[in-house]
């Protein structure tokens, strides 16, 4: 006896990720300091834009096709065949947390034969996660982890993550991030008012393709919908 997969074609669109900078000419001028000064934030800015675009991205140039987009990964299961579909009951009563909702994501990953190893969320979700308490006043999950972890799967924050959104998944075999071209930068000075005021515009860009190689490995969505689904 043996097993197969089946391969399905799909496009990955090389897209220029980056930023825009505006200096000043004197910065220009001085090497050093345009050195330490680029050194130090072009870098960040351009991975903050491209962490947003793995996860956010539409698919439709310019923008590489994202995780938590339609044609990405696979979207929490909120419908009645769902695992986890009012296993909190149902009614006034009945109440599902953020730590319930993603045990539901783990759940939902693992029964398509994929392991969770990370968990994105927005640093406010993190934070009213971390500081939970039940009807006593006592803290209900959490000590002092660092990073949260919901069922051994570690909790990370991200402002590429929509505040109140979420996404479980195995980060290292279900996608992968291409580069055809690495950073690179640019510098002109025809740009809007830039010749009057002594001012330079910088770009700084990459050329990048995200290809998802198994969307059921991940599980996305908004906890409001996720946990009425789990308590509907």
């Amino acid at each position: 006896a043996e097993s197969s997969f089946i391969h399905t074609s799909a496009d990955a669109d090389v897209e220029r990720l980056g930023t825009i900078m505006v200096i000043t000419k004197q910065m220009l001028r001085d090497h050093k300091l345009l050195r330490s000064y680029l050194s130090a934030r072009v870098p960040s800015k351009v991975m903050e834009y491209e962490d947003t675009q793995i996860l956010r991205g539409t698919g439709t140039s310019p923008q590489i096709q994202g995780l938590m987009a339609n044609g990405g990964a696979t979207a929490f299961d909120e419908a009645s065949t769902g695992a986890f579909f009012e296993f909190f009951g149902s009614g006034a009563n009945a109440s599902a947390t953020e730590y319930d909702v993603l045990v539901a994501a783990i759940n939902q990953i693992e029964i398509a034969n994929y392991i969770a190893d990370a968990i994105l969320v927005h640093p406010t979700s993190y934070h009213k996660m971390y500081a939970q308490k039940d009807a006593d006043g006592n803290q209900r999950l959490y000590k002092d982890s660092a990073p949260l972890t919901v069922a051994g799967v570690p909790v990370y924050k991200s402002t590429a993550v929509t505040a109140g959104q979420f996404i479980a998944g195995n980060f290292a075999m279900g996608s992968q991030l291409f580069f055809r071209e690495s950073l690179s930068l640019e510098f002109s000075e025809d740009d809007d008012t830039n010749f009057r005021k002594d001012l330079v515009t910088l770009k700084a860009s990459e050329e990048v393709a995200q290809a998802i190689w198994l969307p059921n490995a991940f599980a996305y969505g908004t906890f409001s919908t996720a946990a009425a689904a789990l308590t509907a």
